[in-house]
């Protein structure tokens, strides 16, 4: 999947209660920029990892080096869902 568009990333709308406290989580777009290497999944950060090499990469960047994914939050608990 690449962030080309606002919601290539998850389409998919969760209309979800939050699974901590158990309100109804607000949806929303996760942004974040990345020229080199999109969003990547690690285990641990490593002298490596600071330079964008390694990882399993979920979704590439946009042509500005941005990437959009819908996500739902809540924003007591702090805490961020989203499928991949």
């Amino acid at each position: 999947m690449n962030g080309h568009d606002l919601y290539s990333a998850s389409p998919i709308a969760f209309n979800m209660n939050c699974p901590s406290c158990g309100t109804s989580m607000e949806e929303g777009i996760l942004e974040t920029e990345s020229l080199v290497s999109g969003v990547k999944w690690r285990k641990e950060v490593t002298s490596l990892s600071r330079i964008g090499i390694g990882g399993e990469r979920i979704y590439e960047s946009n042509m500005w080096g941005i990437v959009h994914i819908k996500a739902e939050r809540c924003p007591t608990c702090r805490l961020i869902v989203h499928k991949y």
